[in-house]
């Protein structure tokens, strides 16, 4: 694999990618965030943050709109404008290390995971807390937002994985898991975290249930603080992991590792990793001084690269999104006639929805699917309201090629199999396949292969376009 490696001053304790997957941004034992082009791993010196008289820099967020920067260190956080690179806000409400600092998708807020066994909910727009701090029972290594914002998940070393309300703080689920002790927790949808657990395990976990839908191991060699992390792609397809100082790369649905094991004994133990927005680059440092960067083309299959954020900027937010290019990018790879037969050929996994929130279009007609409010547990078609929540659906994978569609903010309301074989019910029983035909997908039962029929009307139809996407992938 094609790799850059960036020689840095002194020990490298965070990384996170620019917006756009061009540039990087580092930060460690000095006082300073530096940026670096990813072309060729030169630093871009006019783009320097001088934090001296902040901190040392343990820890860097950025929003999602690309306008601010949030670093953490020793008790400090400290709210940057990009373009200006001034500090515009700096707080000191930790008594402790800041590990990771994650702005939430609507960047209204930003949340913090400190040594002090707390995290805090800031205010982006003044840099203060929204409320009082969540108290953990040891130190806090990871706080990340779910995709859609209503939830934080708070990874506490050596005991639990704990989920919040993210609006009021209220502790919802308090899940059982030794973790890793870097950044060990990633949200793949609004219902389910990959967790890096002791032993080297790596779980998928619906937090709803607290249970967990797959687990395998991850080789490296811990070392004495059990450093370990993990990445999730934009689109939600594949995993970066590293344990030590060896990373790896999985595939999120099947679980098949691509390519070897990548050591770095150069580098005592690695402590930050970061995948780039467009999923081409991964970048990998710790102690010893180097930032390496991976070129992904030969290693991941351009099937599982392309997706959300991989021709622009994030569309958070934007209600004409459309899935189809998402759909039609891995088809294109996937339908291409083999050009080279004597080669070895990288495993062909089919296209997949990532978890997400999605109106659920008729092709046949300019109609949505829509639950009934009144009670009666049914679905119609109704036309296109986009101030109507009931149009909305959370569509989220619970096993390969099964999906749940469930009422958006209320994951007890799924779309189930009755005898109109489309009643909205509390259970969970049913799941759903999803087809892809050209543009549209079709969305059957996952038992014995149905099609969506709505009632109750009994209008038969089989083809849908899960077109509209509402919010960003996990």
């Amino acid at each position: 694999m094609e790799t850059i490696a960036i020689p840095v001053r002194r020990d490298i304790w965070t990384l996170v990618f620019l917006e756009y997957g061009k540039h990087l941004l580092s930060g460690g034992r000095e006082e300073t965030i530096r940026q670096w082009r990813i072309e060729d791993g030169k630093e871009v010196e006019d783009q320097v943050l001088n934090a001296s008289g902040h901190s040392q820099v343990s820890a860097i967020g950025l929003s999602d709109d690309g306008r601010w920067i949030v670093s953490g260190g020793w008790e400090v956080v400290t709210i940057w404008n990009r373009n200006t690179r001034q500090s515009v806000h700096s707080a000191r409400e930790h008594s402790s290390w800041v590990n990771q600092v994650h702005v939430s998708p609507d960047t209204t807020r930003f949340a913090t995971a400190s040594d002090d066994w707390s995290t805090i909910i800031w205010n982006m727009s003044n840099g203060r807390p929204l409320m009082e701090p969540l108290r953990h029972r040891n130190q806090v290594v990871s706080a990340r937002f779910s995709p859609d914002g209503n939830r934080i998940a708070t990874a506490v070393r050596d005991g639990e994985l704990r989920i919040y309300n993210a609006h009021n703080g209220q502790l919802l689920r308090n899940i059982a898991v030794s973790l890793f002790s870097t950044n060990p927790i990633a949200w793949s949808g609004t219902q389910h975290i990959f967790a890096l657990c002791s032993r080297n395990i790596l779980k998928h976990i619906a937090v709803d249930t607290s249970t967990s839908l797959a687990e395998w191991t991850i080789p490296g060699q811990p070392q004495t603080d059990n450093y370990g992390s993990i990445a999730l792609s934009s689109n939600g397809r594949f995993i970066a992991c590293f344990v030590g100082h060896s990373l790896t790369f999985w595939d999120a649905c099947t679980r098949a590792q691509f390519g070897p094991v990548f050591d770095h004994p150069q580098t005592p133990y690695l402590y930050s990793i970061a995948l780039s927005p467009d999923n081409n680059h991964v970048a990998v440092a710790g102690w010893g001084g180097i930032i390496t960067l991976y070129n992904l083309n030969h290693t991941i299959p351009a099937s599982h690269r392309v997706g959300v954020n991989a021709a622009g900027p994030p569309q958070i937010g934007n209600e004409d999104a459309d899935l189809e290019p998402q759909i039609e990018a891995p088809r294109g790879t996937l339908d291409a006639p083999e050009s080279r037969l004597d080669g070895p050929r990288a495993p062909m996994t089919p296209p997949h929805i990532p978890d997400g929130i999605y109106r659920i279009k008729s092709n046949t007609g300019d109609l949505y699917l829509a639950r009934v409010q009144d009670g009666a547990g049914t679905v119609v078609v109704q036309p296109l309201n986009r101030s109507d929540a009931s149009q909305r659906w959370t569509v989220y994978l619970v096993a390969n090629g099964a999906y749940n569609i469930t009422a958006m903010g209320n994951s007890d309301v799924s779309l189930s199999v009755s005898t109109s074989n489309a009643l909205v019910t509390g259970q969970r029983g049913t799941t759903w396949n999803v087809g892809f035909r050209g543009h549209v997908c079709v969305i059957g039962n996952a038992a014995n292969a149905k099609a969506v029929q709505f009632a109750p009307n009994n209008q038969s139809v089989s083809q849908f376009m899960c077109k509209k996407k509402l919010g960003s992938y996990g």
